[in-house]
């Protein structure tokens, strides 16, 4: 679509980061502005066509650039003036392929920087932002409280419901709020799952078969689950969230799942939880205290540590079968040192790529994985860091490359 008729916003990549995030800056400096409340999503989108009707006749068509997006309307990045009122459409690409056509108005343009303006699109039509949304998006208000909650939520969400289509929805839903989801669709298997992981959500079915939601919950604290626990209803109503508080969840969502009162929820419940408890602890070998198993879960450290460090560089460096190789390693070999949620972190990232073969699409899980790998313990304070590798092997790269 970028033909000699459509003029490109020419600036380069250093210069649009550093006058977006000048943006970003400013207005977060200026606190809450109670005449916008609708969350948006950063949409950093680089080449958007737009078309123009002027006011005063004529036709434009320029490639301009994103800043961010709600239900309402969008906010681009025009090296131009256009006067409010002015009729416009532009094309919206999809992160599952293929682009939408939008219509809207101009309601704002105001100087950003040099010849650059910032130019304010109000749709015609409300818009569901997910599905422009990717995994990474970041979401903003200009109330700070309400942007608070909704940035990202890490962590690892157990998903149990009997229907599919809800498990991919909830799946779906949890891994734009930036958990990394595991569905199951019995309670047995999510059990199994608490075992071998540290998770800090569970999402559990009302309608779940039996032994039903109320025995589950149960199981789970009885087997030292610790995380927040949210029912799932097919009704929204107050007696269905007063259902899932009496079987011991903290609160419950309701299907159709609207995204953003979700996200503000759960994040909110985990919060009040005590934040993010899929982060800190040691983990330590079931086979620690045997017989000659010090020798070898310190072997493990090592070579855990190296592990992490080369899918860390890996990462850097968008080298997808050097993560795959590694994870496949760490998956053959940690259950034999006692380090199983090592097999099943490792297990996770490659069911990720396996689906989708993308580091970027994966990074959640290679970011748990990497998480994991930092607080194996020996149960003496010695982590893979301190195995005998140097610095770069342990926490800190490995934390910032995912």
């Amino acid at each position: 679509m970028d033909s000699p008729k459509f003029k490109r916003t020419m600036i380069s990549d250093a210069e649009r980061s550093r006058l977006l995030d000048k943006l970003d800056q400013t207005e977060q400096r200026g606190g809450k502005n109670p005449k916008r409340a609708a969350a948006r999503l950063e949409y950093r989108v680089r080449d958007i066509p737009l078309s123009v009707n002027h006011p005063g006749g004529g036709v434009g068509r320029y490639i301009v650039l994103g800043r961010n997006l709600s239900s309402g309307g969008i906010s681009l990045i025009h090296a131009g003036y256009l006067h409010n009122g002015t009729e416009c459409r532009m094309a919206l690409t999809l992160p599952s392929g293929g682009a939408k056509t939008l219509i809207g108005k101009v309601v704002f343009c105001r100087l950003a920087s040099g010849q650059m303006h910032e130019i304010g699109v109000e749709f015609t039509e409300k818009i569901d932002v997910q599905q422009f949304a990717s995994a990474s998006v970041r979401r903003l208000n200009d109330d700070p409280e309400v942007r608070a909650s909704l940035m990202p939520i890490p962590g690892n969400a157990i998903i149990v419901a009997p229907a599919e289509a809800d498990r991919r929805l909830i799946e779906s839903r949890l891994k734009q709020s930036g958990l990394n989801p595991t569905p199951v669709d019995r309670a047995g298997a999510a059990l199994d799952q608490v075992k071998l992981l540290t998770y800090a959500l569970a999402v559990v079915d009302l309608g779940l078969a039996d032994p039903g939601p109320a025995a589950l919950v149960e199981s789970l604290k009885k087997a030292g689950y610790v995380g927040c626990i949210v029912g799932l209803a097919a009704d929204e109503s107050p007696s269905e969230r007063q259902r899932a508080i009496d079987m011991g969840m903290h609160d419950c969502i309701f299907k159709p799942m609207r995204f953003e009162a979700m996200h503000t929820l759960i994040a909110k419940l985990m919060r009040s939880n005590g934040g993010n408890i899929d982060g800190g602890s040691p983990i330590i070998s079931t086979i620690a205290g045997e017989h000659g198993a010090e020798d070898l879960i310190k072997f493990f450290l090592g070579a855990a540590g190296e592990a992490a460090a080369a899918i860390a560089a890996a990462v850097h460096k968008n080298d997808l079968k050097t993560v795959q190789k590694e994870c496949q390693s760490l998956k053959s070999i940690a259950g034999g040192y006692g380090f199983q949620p090592v097999v099943e972190s490792a297990r996770q990232v490659l069911q990720a790529l396996e689906v989708s073969p993308s580091i970027q699409a994966a990074s959640g899980r290679i970011s748990a994985l990497l998480n994991v790998c930092n607080r194996l313990s020996a149960g003496d304070g010695e982590s893979p860091g301190d195995a005998g590798k140097p610095a770069s092997a342990g926490g800190k790269p490995a934390t910032k490359a995912a």
